[in-house]
């Protein structure tokens, strides 16, 4: 699949499925079979929708995207933007938590703690800014013992 929408405004089909829906076509007019799961979204870039709000300071910021956070994470101008914190999910990326981290490293972020759930409800990176105080000391890992 192009990641085309997201670096554009464009519509995408939406497949709905629970908490593991996702875009299954990024141009509606590319599908052949529709069903009644599937929704027509509007997409714009993240970026975008700051500038219009004329926001460039973020405190807090939640990206899950089962899959493509890091592409998502490549369409930010970090140098216009100050985010302070953001989870991140890493489990259905390729090059999973380390190439997130990687990434993060070169705009100045810095792990502070992963969290983790057993049955998938929490797999995130949490990310602070280099100039972004911290007084809490987070363990390297946050696991939740809970089965639901």
């Amino acid at each position: 699949m192009s990641i085309y929408f997201i670096r554009h405004v464009s519509v995408v089909l939406y497949q709905q499925d629970f908490n593991t829906g996702g875009i299954k076509v990024d141009n509606v007019d590319d599908i052949r079979e529709k069903n009644d799961s599937m929704v027509e979204v509007q997409c714009f870039p993240l970026f975008s929708l700051l500038t219009a709000l004329e926001i460039s300071s973020v405190d807090y910021f939640s990206l899950d995207v089962e899959g493509n956070e890091l592409e998502v994470l490549k369409t930010i101008p970090f140098e216009k933007v100050y985010i302070k914190v953001l989870s991140v999910e890493f489990t259905h990326g390729p090059g999973g938590s380390a190439s997130l981290e990687e990434f993060m490293k070169t705009k100045n972020y810095r792990v502070v703690t992963k969290l983790i759930h057993k049955r998938s409800f929490a797999n995130d990176l949490i990310f602070v800014h280099n100039d972004f105080p911290v007084t809490v000391n987070f363990p390297p890992i946050i696991e939740s013992r809970k089965t639901n």
